[in-house]
Parts: structure tokens; sequence; C-alpha cells
């Protein structure tokens, strides 16, 4: 082989490295990084970035890396960052597979399109981004404001939040100019300082002593091969920590009772409905107690247009009231369903107050909403008790509901829960608090409502608080049937 082809060969391969992308660092960044097993929105044991330990294979991907399966899974012991990223490679590796048989016209797109096609490919899975049919077309067209205004239209977009933000603002950005560089190799450590001094520098990998404090954004960059383009995810000094962001309330309710609850939203239920073979969305444990409260909510939605009708009929001259007539959607999409059972009597007080805290209950009613523990334990394990909760949010009248359902085992001393939470305010008045209660005996059909605690200005009718109440339990029983795999029905027309 002549000396003009040996340097022909090694610049094409040069060529070729120095345009390679490498969406690792994104991912990690989106996913974030868990040494410890954590339950994600969908209930799911979850461990790394974003590894399901509930996927087939997960047994034998976590043996591979070195860790026993069911010690990680209880949480009893964690991976280390070294096998954290081990795990992480073959689903990257996947991602990328998947992101290239989906767009064709992946290998050509710069790195900055290239890399969020992989990484909602590796949130997505390889079938739910391949769906994307037009997000996808306007891609491979090289349309790059109408592929990111179709991708902010999607049910996945709201669900990501962030992400979403981050991706699509990629992709409008398109791909005026040259691929960028791949990242730097990893070289030795520069001049001696902190962290940031450290990764621009060039010293890649050897920095991580130095970076433990700055984040996982930071360390999940160094460790993605991000080199000297990770330092401005990094903070200055040793001693410096770059704040994470901030955890939402249902995070931290979460972290805490996700061995008690799961919690779905909208668009998950939405989503995974479309791929449902009949299997209940939210399977608690055993099955039971909830299948009487299924039972309840089929008959509900068997005779849907019935109810319906005679909500409009006995609310009527509520109706004009624009915020819940015309905002079914908007409240759906705020909307989110948690669901357990086996919470102790023991436990109970501590987890009402921690919903509380989730749902921003005004403290001067704290000890008024906490007595629900004592409504649910009135009933015994043959009756599921319904709760409802309106009350005022902040200032000037905002209003929020909580609706929550409930059957007390007093044999076992346990409580199985179902509530939803409400995130989107609503107009009403100051100084509103009104606790109302219902019940079902073995599946049967829920009894009047009883006011449990009113308090509430005078310009508020009972009539209203009872619309506002019922209004908010024909939602919660639409989502109640989507999150258990039953037909969901339509939204009403008011």
């Amino acid at each position: 082989m002549s000396r003009s082809t040996l340097a022909l060969l090694a610049l094409t391969s040069l060529v070729s490295v120095s345009h390679a992308c490498d969406a690792r660092s994104l991912i990690a960044n989106h996913e974030g990084k868990r040494l410890c097993v954590y339950k994600d929105t969908m209930g799911h044991p979850t461990i790394g970035i974003g590894y399901n330990l509930d996927n087939p294979g997960a047994r034998q991907a976590i043996s591979a890396v070195g860790a026993d399966y069911d010690s990680i899974r209880s949480g009893k012991t964690c991976l280390t960052d070294a096998q954290v990223m081990k795990l992480f490679e073959p689903s990257y590796q996947s991602a990328v597979s998947g992101a290239r048989r989906a767009v064709s016209s992946y290998d050509s797109l710069c790195c900055a399109v290239q890399n969020v096609m992989t990484d909602m490919d590796y949130n997505l899975g390889d079938g739910g981004f391949a769906s994307f049919n037009g997000f996808i077309g306007y891609i491979n067209n090289k349309q790059w404001s109408q592929a990111a205004s179709d991708g902010r239209g999607t049910a996945w977009c709201r669900q990501v939040g962030n992400r979403c933000t981050d991706d699509m603002n990629a992709v409008a950005s398109g791909c005026g100019g040259p691929s960028p560089s791949p990242p730097s190799p990893p070289s030795p450590p520069g001049p001696s300082g902190g962290c940031k001094a450290c990764v621009s520098g060039g010293g890649g990998s050897a920095c991580i002593s130095k970076c433990q404090q700055c984040g996982s954004k930071c360390t999940s960059c160094i460790n993605g091969g991000g080199g000297k383009a990770c330092a401005d995810r990094c903070c200055d000094g040793e001693d410096t920590v770059t704040p994470l962001a901030p955890e939402t309330r249902e995070d931290v309710f979460m972290r805490k009772w996700g061995h008690i609850v799961q919690m779905v939203s909208l668009g998950d239920l939405i989503d995974q409905a479309k791929n449902s073979t009949g299997r209940k969305l939210m399977q608690a444990p055993g099955g039971n107690p909830f299948a009487m409260l299924n039972s309840i909510i089929q008959a509900i939605t068997g005779d849907w247009l019935g109810i319906v009708n005679a909500f409009k009929s006995s609310y009527s001259e509520q109706l004009d009231y624009e915020q819940l007539t015309r905002g079914w959607s908007k409240f759906k999409e705020a909307t989110k369903v948690f669901k357990g059972e086996g919470l102790t009597y023991d436990k109970a007080p501590e987890f009402f107050k921690d919903i509380q805290s989730m749902i921003q209950i005004p403290a001067n009613y704290s000890k008024d909403f906490q007595q629900m523990v004592q409504f649910i334990q009135f009933f015994d394990k043959e009756y599921w008790s319904e709760h409802t909760t309106t009350f005022n949010i902040g200032q000037g009248g905002s209003a929020s509901h909580f609706t929550m359902m409930a059957n007390n085992n007093q044999n076992t001393s346990k409580i199985a829960t179902l509530f939803l939470t409400q995130t989107e305010e609503f107009a009403l008045a100051p100084d509103v608090f009104v606790i109302t209660e219902s019940h079902s005996y073995l599946g049967g059909i829920w009894s009047t409502a009883k006011l449990k605690f009113d308090e509430r200005p005078a310009a508020i009718s009972s009539a209203q608080i009872q619309f506002v109440n019922q209004y908010f339990l024909l939602l919660a029983y639409q989502e109640i049937a989507l999150a258990e795999g039953m037909p969901a029905p339509p939204n009403p027309n008011f």
C-alpha cells in the first residue's frame, strides 16, 4: 500500500471521527444519574441514568456490571459510578440504532439535531419515537421550525417539561452550519485548581475527584466523555456546589412514599392506553381491594351520558362558569393519579401531613384536613369512602381541589388509597375550605355526599360548592377509568 493511500485512509478516518456525535451527556443531563434505586413517575424501580429495573433482562444487565440485582432493587446496596456508566452504554447504543432506523437522514444531521433524535429515542423507546411520523418527516426534510412546533405540541412534550424545551430549541436552531467536533479525549490534568479549572484545562476524567461537589450535570458530562465542553456545567472550586434543579412537591412526596403509592399523569395514561393490551395501567399488588372500586367506576362510566346530563340539569345556573365548563381538558392535563395499598395506621398521620404539604393545604386548616384519617377509619373493608376537599390557595380567591378514595381494612390495620391532585388553579373565593364525604358498600353506588367541614364566605352558596365537587368527581371518574385500563368515557360536552 502506497504512502499516499495510507495518508488518504488516515485523513478519511480523521474526518469521520471529527464529525461523530455523542448524545451521552445530553441524555444523562435529562435523565439524571442516581447510584441507588428510586421509583420513577410510573412507579418503576429505576437506577443509574433512567434504567428501568422492571425491564426484561434487567437482572442479567445488573449482574453484568458486577452487582446483585435483588440487593440493588431492594435498596440495600447501590451501584458505583463506573457501574452506572457500564449499565448505561448498551441502552445508549440501542437508542442510537433506534433513532437511526426511525430517521432516514440521521447520519447526515448535524450533531445538535442528531443528538436530540437519540435523546428522544432513549426516552420514548424505539416504537414510541418511530410513531412521531410528522415530526420525523419534518426532520428528514430539514424543516426545523415545523419540526420543533410539531414536537412541542405532543403529549410527550407536556410530560417531560424541560427535556422537551431543550430538545425542541435545538431542533428549531437546525443545522445551519457544519457538524460540531466531538468531545476532546481526556488528557492529563491541567493547572492546579478547582473542578472547572481542571476540566477547562483538559483534565477529563482525572478531574472527577475535584468535581464530586459540583452535581450530576458536571460529573455526568465528564464521565460521558464531554471533555472541555463540560466546564460550563461545573463549579469553580472544589468546595462550591452547583445548585441542582429543584425537586417538585410530587418528587419530594414520592421519594418518601414511593414504596406505598404509584403516581401517573394524564399524558402517561394516554400514551400507555394507545399500546394497552387490556392490562391495568396502574396495578397494585394483589389486585384487591381495588376490584370493588373498579366496579363502582364501571357502573358510573357505563351510565356516563345519563350522569353527565343529570349534572348539567342540576347545576344549569353554574354552567356559565367559564373556567369549569370550558376548561375540562386544561384541568384534566393538570391532574395526577396516585394509587397504593399497605398504608399502616401508624404511618397514616404522617402520610396525610405530607399530602397536605404537596397540595399546599393552608396551615390554618391543617388539623381539619388531617381529620380525614379518622373519617376513613370509620369505615371497614367492605366500604370504599370518597373524600373531596376544595380549598383556597394563595391570594385573591384562587382555589384548588383534592379527591381521595380509600378502603380501610380493620383486620390488617392498613389503608388502600387512590387520590388525585390538581395543579391547575381556578377562581372561586378567599377563605374557602370544604370537605365532603360519601361511601359505597360492596361496590354499590356512592351515597349522597355529606359536608364534614365547611368554611366559606357568604357569597359562595352550597350549590356552588357542590357544583365544584361534582365537577371534579366527574373528572376523577374519567381518569380512574383510564388508569385502570377500562374504556374511558369521553369528555363531557357542556
